[in-house]
């Protein structure tokens, strides 16, 4: 696999690079999510599954953007003004750190080849990437048989057949996207792709700004066939590569559906980790939940707070709320040893710290039953 090329272009195309394409041969069904299904209309933060012929292959949140109205609100809460490289709609992941409970952040998005690869023959990719805020690298794409859908979240375990190697870089001009681009050759018939990191935070370079999250817009997916390449013969080594994410593909799509969760949210006013009454009559329906398996359920707690006061502060208050749900369900009778509290502070906002009714939603605890 030749490195991959990881290039800012401001003007010229796909074509001008590789003169055997002609324009109509690009294989990705809606490649710049345009296409939007007939019984839904696009808004802010919308489900993936409202661009015809593309899906989330697991549980992470792949969302759908238009930038029709100049702004876009990323889940961070942030506004941010930009474009799309084409058409008003793009797709986001998050492609690096740790969900709130721990668990890779890893999002993707699935899409769908108007034909089947040809074994032997020669094909270029390319995607256009915008980062919000921080950059990040490894964003690559994956071939598989069909589409899956895994009830999990986090990493999805395939090997890319290539990836982005250097980090591409938060770029203060909103309207400049870094295309993502490599060549390969068909091993199977497939016809389903992935995109998104499907490497660990380990193996990760990352632009750390501050931000605490390495949120990727996507734009513009071409697979297209290299017309003037003869068919080559395949190595052993890209044969097994290709073998395991078929493997990987079937595990998924026949798993059971295995450990299931809800996640409610208690509030709590400004300094505060006193409980509110309605808090305490979900945390009753919680309590009354365990109840019913006490051997198999779980419950992980993940306090939050507002921006005011001092960061060392904040994650203390963020525990202090934590603890305060933690005794509530202790008195209800639940083990102590069925729940974990992790405390972040205003790490992970849920919308931005810019007005009362925005910081009052930061104010909280996540609770995730796993059952």
């Amino acid at each position: 696999m030749k490195s991959i090329r990881h290039i800012t272009i401001l003007s010229g195309t796909l074509f001008a690079l590789f003169p055997s394409f002609l324009p109509g041969q690009n294989l990705v069904f809606n490649p710049s999510f345009e296409e939007i299904t007939p019984d839904k209309s696009v808004t802010l933060n919308s489900p993936i599954e409202t661009a015809a012929h593309w899906s989330a292959p697991h549980a992470g949140k792949s969302l759908l953007y238009t930038t029709s109205n100049g702004h876009i609100y990323d889940p961070n809460g942030a506004s941010w003004p930009f474009k799309a490289r084409t058409g008003k709609n793009v797709a986001g992941m998050n492609v690096y750190g740790e969900s709130m409970f721990g668990e890779p952040l890893r999002e993707y998005i699935q899409g769908t080849l108007t034909r089947p690869l040809t074994v032997g023959k020669q094909y270029v990719f390319e995607f256009w990437v915008h980062y919000h805020c921080e950059g990040a690298n490894n964003i690559g794409i994956v071939f598989l048989p069909e589409k899956i859908k895994d009830n999990s979240t986090g990493l999805l375990k395939f090997q890319p057949v290539s990836f982005q190697k250097e980090v591409t870089k938060y770029n203060n001009d909103k309207d400049t996207w870094t295309v993502v681009r490599d060549t390969f050759v068909a091993v199977k018939p497939f016809k389903s792709f992935i995109i998104g990191n499907f490497l660990p935070d380990s193996l990760t370079e990352i632009e750390d700004n501050g931000y605490n999250h390495h949120f990727a817009y996507i734009d513009d997916i071409v697979v297209l066939e290299l017309s003037n390449k003869a068919q080559v013969v395949i190595s052993r080594a890209e044969t097994e590569k290709w073998e395991g994410n078929t493997e990987v593909s079937k595990v998924l799509a026949l798993a059971p559906k295995g450990v299931s969760s809800e996640t409610s949210l208690v509030y709590f006013k400004f300094d505060s980790a006193t409980l509110q009454p309605e808090a305490k009559s979900m945390l009753d329906e919680i309590a009354a939940q365990w109840g019913q398996n006490p051997n198999a359920v779980t419950i992980a707690l993940g306090g939050h707070a507002s921006s005011e006061g001092s960061s060392a502060y904040n994650k203390r208050l963020s525990q202090r709320r934590n603890q305060a749900v933690r005794r509530y369900l202790l008195s209800k009778g639940i083990p102590a040893s069925n729940i974990s509290t992790t405390a972040f502070g205003e790490k992970k906002p849920a919308a931005n710290n810019d007005t009362e009714g925005n910081r009052s939603k930061n104010r909280r605890v996540e609770i995730r039953v796993n059952q």
